[in-house]
């Protein structure tokens, strides 16, 4: 096991984000450093958005405990996500979104996905939008692919129903890119036009939307319908998406692009996770996903995050898809 404090360092977080941008480092050659600075930067990520002091590591751990357990009084976020179309849009708790951010192992293989990802062409200029956002972690991953590339405008756009969560978001994303590459909108995504009015405002080049679960049922690409029973619509169009509304941000903006599959099997636009190139397999409790960056074979959602099984983590449960 790789103890916290051999991998953990109290650089400022812009520090972290700068070094993952170096188009020289390598995640295949340089998987060993790669790894550590990924780990490093999402627990520092983690500590940054939760306000917790980082220059003692034992007391960062206490005090991150503590901010996560806080958390869990506030009022139920699953309650939120079911009842993702309501008209009210308010604080919501970041409770779920802080949980799967304190997964760190899993959010550390899938914001490496992500920051490696070269699988798009901006000439110039990069808009890339995460449905979903949460915390902003993959909105920051999408920048450091954006850096990568060397992309001279870059923008990365996070969106989330919760306010709380895109207050603290914006905050922590300026600390790690400065002002003008990332900004986070709070908003309903299913109830209002910001998916559309996006997508005809801007020409994408990287998809994001890690709102898939181990209730998401198969998708039928080649079906309007994705090959949804009819009980299965009816009970998704009344609980508004339930816990998974991925089929449903990728339906409207199949409305909206006719040609984004395409585009992302031509690699000009990128996605995550990416359905069109057969990397997502959704199947409920059999749903797999495959990692270019990690293991390269295909596994099961709680299992994602094994090729940092070696590092010690916070310890912090339930994760985000499940245990092991």
């Amino acid at each position: 096991m790789k103890p916290l404090e051999n991998y953990f360092n109290d650089r400022p977080l812009q520090s972290d984000a700068e070094a993952l941008s170096d188009r020289k480092l390598d995640f295949e050659s340089d998987r060993n450093e790669v790894n550590n600075l990924v780990m490093n930067l999402v627990i520092k990520y983690l500590a940054s958005y939760l306000e917790v002091a980082q220059a003692d590591i034992v007391a960062m751990r206490r005090d991150i405990h503590r901010a996560i357990t806080r958390r869990k009084s506030f009022p139920a976020d699953l309650l939120i996500v079911r009842q993702y179309g309501a008209d009210m849009i308010g604080e919501g708790s970041d409770d779920f979104p802080v949980r799967c951010l304190a997964d760190s192992r899993q959010t550390a293989a899938i914001f490496k996905e992500i920051a490696f990802n070269e699988h798009f062409k901006a000439n110039g200029r990069f808009v890339g939008i995460d449905w979903g956002s949460g915390t902003g972690i993959l909105t920051l991953a999408m920048a450091i692919a954006a850096r990568r590339a060397e992309v001279s405008e870059r923008l990365s756009v996070g969106i989330d129903l919760r306010e709380r969560a895109a207050r603290h978001s914006r905050r922590v994303l300026k600390q790690a890119l400065g002002s003008n590459e990332a900004q986070v909108i709070c908003n309903n995504i299913l109830k209002s036009r910001i998916l559309p009015d996006l997508l005809k405002k801007h020409p994408i080049h990287f998809w994001v939307s890690e709102t898939i679960s181990r209730t998401t049922p198969p998708i039928d690409l080649k079906r309007r319908d994705f090959g949804f029973t009819h009980r299965e619509i009816m009970y998704r169009d009344k609980n508004e998406a339930s816990d998974d509304p991925f089929p449903e941000f990728l339906g409207k903006t199949m409305n909206v692009l006719p040609d984004f599959l395409d585009r992302v099997r031509k690699g000009e636009v990128a996605m995550f996770p990416d359905i069109a190139n057969r990397l997502y397999h959704p199947h409920k409790e059999r749903s797999l996903l495959t990692l270019k960056t990690g293991l390269k074979t295909p596994l099961r959602l709680q299992d994602i995050g094994r090729e940092f099984d070696a590092y010690e983590d916070l310890g912090e449960d339930p994760k985000r898809w499940g245990d092991k």
